[in-house]
């Protein structure tokens, strides 16, 4: 039985009953009701009552046109037939996601899995084919792999001379190591002489100086340990969250994609296995397969 708005409305006057219907129970009452032969042996009334609550149950769970631009404003990035061939090779081929802006997404996959590579290509420093489209432009930040305080050891180069680069005011410079857990007293000393956990921490702050809507961290815990690499990626969710960004990371660390993702991409040297919630896609077999050896993990 399908009723217009009016017919609903001239329905609900003369069935007033029909208000205290729950939509879950109409979603639940076709179980019983909509077989044929239940439906006619009850009374012609039941039925009526029914129907018109069936009817009210689709009619308030319609989405609205609120929701579906909600909806499609939250979508961010789109990726259809997504290939990058580099020399020659075939690094990435037939990838498709979709990522939702406030998204914490981890790209995940072993060494040669094209994690990196992906990463640039969505920053268009290589070339690819297929569809990259962003719904809305980003201000991005980027922080590369490979960034460690080796590679400025010898450069006599401060703290304070590093964020010198982007002309903040004094005030700015600290707000930005503050939301990294840094204090003042790090701006004398030399960006080179810092531990690993520090010099993250710092190239973190220095992106973050730029206002970014969307960041992309290529393994932001290299060359730190277990300890440092756990406060870098909580400080991270922290940001995340208080800031609404939209997070791309690579990472190999399977801890920190169940506690800090929202979502995950999987890569492996065949292409892209899964994109989705951690929880309901990193299965054994899906890992095995990505490593070519058996995963074992505990999730809490």
């Amino acid at each position: 039985m399908e009723l217009n708005i009016r017919g609903l409305t001239h329905c609900l006057k003369r069935n007033p009953a029909v208000h205290a219907f729950r939509p879950i129970s109409c979603v639940g009452a076709p179980c019983l009701l909509g077989h044929p032969a239940v439906y006619m042996s009850v009374t012609p009334a039941l039925r009526q009552n029914f129907c018109c609550a069936v009817a009210l149950a689709r009619y308030r769970a319609r989405p609205t046109t609120e929701a579906i631009a909600k909806s499609m404003n939250d979508v961010l990035l789109e990726v259809r037939n997504f290939k990058v061939i580099l020399d020659g090779t075939l690094i990435l081929s037939d990838l498709n996601f979709t990522v939702d802006e406030g998204e914490f997404l981890t790209i995940l996959g072993p060494n040669g899995a094209g994690k990196t590579v992906l990463v640039k290509a969505l920053l268009n420093l290589v070339p690819y084919t297929g569809e990259l489209r962003w719904h809305k432009k980003p201000k991005i930040g980027y922080l590369p792999q490979g960034l460690n305080q080796t590679s400025v050891r010898d450069m006599p180069l401060t703290v304070k001379d590093f964020f010198a680069l982007k002309k903040l005011q004094p005030d700015q410079v600290l707000n930005n190591l503050a939301l990294v857990g840094l204090q003042e007293s790090v701006l004398g000393k030399r960006a080179g002489h810092l531990s690993g956990g520090e010099f993250q921490r710092m190239l973190v702050a220095w992106v973050l100086a730029s206002h970014p809507s969307v960041l992309f961290l290529d393994e932001p815990t290299t060359a730190v340990d277990v300890a440092g690499g756990e406060t870098i990626y909580s400080l991270l969710k922290a940001i995340w969250q208080a800031q609404k960004l939209t997070i791309f990371q690579v990472t190999h660390d399977l801890n920190i994609v169940f506690a800090h993702s929202t979502h995950v991409l999987c890569l492996s040297r065949r292409g892209g296995l899964c994109y989705g919630v951690p929880k309901e896609v990193l299965t054994p077999d899906v890992l095995s397969d990505m490593y070519g050896a058996e995963i074992k993990f505990h999730t809490h």
